[in-house]
Order: structure tokens, then sequence, then C-alpha cells
């Protein structure tokens, strides 16, 4: 597992000549949480002296967990100073996803010496799942300080993948 934690502000002042200026801080949070399990396997049978069974795997597990946090205000800096806009914005993401690939080989010296036959099979499956949610109240001021218009910005996001193949393949080495 590993998680990341990042901080931070920023300021801007964007000044208008003969007329204004505004004033924006920014506050940043973002969670960053990330696990990934693998497992590698690999098993030879060797049937005889001749034939010979090869199967290897791969599966792996990945967790992803994304908060952030951002809060942005804006100062407008004219005749009167004031508080002209404020924006809190929630962002939740989280994805799983499971990955699984495998091939079976069938394998046969043939007389000659270092000559191989080998017969395949090789397949793949992987499936992924996220959601997202964005929740942001904007709110806009008057210079005397009520509300001039506020409006709720509510997203979700849902997403599924699945991805599967098989690939059958036969070689003659020398």
């Amino acid at each position: 597992d590993n998680e990341n934690i990042l901080k931070q502000n920023k300021f801007r002042r964007t000044s208008f000549p003969g007329d204004s200026a505004s004033e924006t801080t920014t506050y940043n949070s973002i969670r960053n949480d990330n696990g990934t399990h693998r497992v590698n396997a690999r098993w030879e049978y060797a049937i005889d002296s001749v034939n010979s069974i090869l199967y290897s795997a791969n599966f792996s597990k990945q967790q992803v967990r994304v908060l952030t946090i951002d809060t942005s205000v804006t100062f407008s800096d004219g005749i009167n100073k004031y508080m002209a806009t404020e924006v809190r914005t929630n962002k939740k993401d989280n994805r799983d996803g499971i990955n699984y690939s495998g091939e079976l080989l069938y394998r046969r010296k043939v007389k000659r010496i270092g000559r191989t036959l080998t017969l395949g099979w090789r397949n793949n499956k992987a499936d992924n799942a996220s959601e997202g949610y964005n929740v942001s109240p904007i709110i806009a001021y008057y210079s005397n300080g009520s509300i001039a218009s506020s409006v709720n910005l509510n997203q979700q996001s849902f997403q599924e993948n699945e991805v599967g193949s098989n690939t059958i393949s036969a070689s003659y080495t020398e």
C-alpha cells in the first residue's frame, strides 16, 4: 500500500488598470491511497522424457482511493474590498481492478537434438470499475455581503470495463 498526502496554498492577484483588482486564494488537500497486490506462478510437469506441460499465471488486484478538498475564495478590490465568490470542491474517486493472464504450453521434443514443437494457449481477463463524486457549492456575493447567486454542482461518474482475449499458437524451434 502507498499513501500520499499533498497540501498547498496558492495566491493570485489580477489587476485591472484604472478599475479594480481581484485576489484569489486557493487551498488544496489531496489524499491518494494506492494498494496493489500481485501473484505470479509457474508450474512445469514432465510427462516423460519427450513431452512436457508448462503453465504460468499472473494475477493482480489494485485499489485506488483519492479524496480532494479544494477551497477557492476571490475578493474584489475596487471601491470596496469584499468577498466576490467562494467555491468549495469535494471530490472522491475510487477505482478497483483485477487482472489475470495465463499461458498453457504443451512441448514435445522431436528426434533431432535441440528441436521442439510447442502448442500454446494464452488467455487474459481484466475487470475494472471506478466511481467518482464531485460536490461543489459555488456562491457569488454582492458588495454588501449578501448572496447574489448560489449553484450546487453535484456530479457522479460510474465506469466498468471488462476485457478478455484468447490466443492459440504453435511453433517449431530449431
